[in-house]
């Protein structure tokens, strides 16, 4: 996958620092992050001016703690943040995606049982194809040209009750099936009029950038969200943004 990128800021932390995000289930206090693999196979990752780089090259589909190492302590030392989701967040964000169907944009007006109707169909055909939830497929616009339909695939729902495909494998799922006349896509009741030979438009959603001040607490290392009203942060848009500050730590 592509790498994300994150801003860190608080008390204490500096260039040099590391992070890593783990699974929530592979670590319960400080001392587990030692052993912890990264989530989504990501790497532990060197802070250089503020920011940290992460490349996942699987989806993550679980909920994320955050493993922050300390290095200009003596000595250094590893704090364990849990209830963070900006990782999961960051890696699939949702994707609007446009697809030409080779049907008269008359036969379904706008507002009619045949708008509806046409609208169901192709949810239905575009999630069965892509073995996802219906509710993670949302029409935005239909217009002409034959029948162009826009519509947004949402992100992995957190503890859902059956897992699926991140956002990044359904694109790439969808690209495949439709270089694929004998896939599942071309067996919809709509979808087998998708135009093989107009090429698939994607835009990728900016990921918001998300302020999560984090506070030291208990031996376990573990912490919880709050306002940070008093944390200044300064990122990119398409950065998410993780405040940490730590307790007994130069200032």
């Amino acid at each position: 996958g592509e790498p994300v990128r994150y801003s860190f800021e608080g008390t204490g932390l500096q260039d040099g620092d590391i992070a890593l995000w783990v699974p929530r289930t592979a670590a319960v206090r400080d001392s587990d992050c030692a052993t912890a693999a990264g989530a989504g196979g990501s790497k532990a990752a060197t802070l250089v001016d503020g920011e940290a780089s992460f490349t996942f090259s699987s989806a993550v589909e679980e909920d994320v703690s955050l493993c922050y190492t300390f290095s200009g302590e003596n000595p250094p030392y590893t704090r364990l943040y849990s209830e963070i989701p900006s990782a999961q967040d960051a890696v699939s964000p949702e994707a609007e995606v446009e697809l030409t169907l080779n049907l008269n944009i008359s036969t379904v007006p706008p507002g009619s049982a045949e708008e509806v109707s046409f609208k169901l169909d192709f949810v239905r055909d575009v999630a069965g194809a892509l073995g996802i939830s219906e509710s993670r497929v949302i029409i935005t616009d239909i217009r002409e040209g034959s029948i162009i339909v826009t519509f947004v695939v949402l992100p992995l729902t957190p503890n859902a009750a059956a897992p699926e495909p991140s956002v990044d494998d359904v694109l790439q799922d969808l690209a495949v099936q439709l270089s694929d006349p004998s896939s599942r896509l071309f067996t919809g009741s709509v979808t087998s009029s998708v135009d093989a030979t107009r090429p698939i438009v994607v835009r990728r959603a900016t990921v918001p950038v998300q302020v999560v001040s984090v506070a030291a607490a208990g031996s376990t290392g573990s912490a919880t969200p709050t306002s940070g009203a008093g944390t200044q942060v300064v990122a990119a848009s398409t950065a998410s943004v993780v405040s940490a500050s730590a307790s007994g730590a130069a200032a």
